[in-house]
């Protein structure tokens, strides 16, 4: 099986995610708008926007079928909300493991020597929600609070 395929059923990618991050990103509720979004991004992606009579079948919409799709700012803002709320839900445990995982392997247990690498890993592993916010500035006080959270 080709490694990427499966990132656009809800139920692998919460397999997945468990696997390695003990967490699962999608709630049961979100599946179908999910799958929804996934068949739109498709139509857009391969068919110009228009919805075929298969996708609007699979999208349960089959009055859909020939259609083109209509994006309006609503719907945009509602995907939004949806994709948000899952990168919100892992923010959190998955960076959580990742800093967990870096300090009991990579740390030299001295904040001179992990500064530069820690900050940005705790840069990469914190969600930021508007591309307006300013990135968070780690500090020794973080790395120490790591540290002391995950018992390194």
């Amino acid at each position: 099986m080709h490694p990427t395929l499966g990132w656009h059923t809800p139920s692998e990618v919460n397999a997945r995610y468990q696997g390695v991050f003990e967490a699962s990103p999608i709630a049961k509720t979100e599946i179908a708008h999910l799958d929804r979004l996934w068949l739109l991004r498709h139509s857009v992606a391969h068919n110009g926007g228009l919805i075929t009579h298969h996708d609007a079948y699979r999208m349960g919409a089959p009055h859909l079928g020939g259609e083109s799709a209509k994006i309006d700012a609503a719907y945009i803002a509602a995907a939004e909300a949806l994709l948000g709320d899952i990168v919100k839900r892992l923010a959190a445990p998955v960076g959580e493991k990742i800093i967990e995982k870096w300090l009991n392997e990579r740390s030299t247990g001295t904040w001179a020597a992990d500064q530069q690498a820690y900050s940005k890993l705790k840069v990469l592993t914190t969600a930021v929600m508007s591309r307006s916010a300013e990135l968070p500035i780690t500090s020794e006080a973080d790395w120490h609070a790591d540290n002391a959270k995950f018992g390194v």
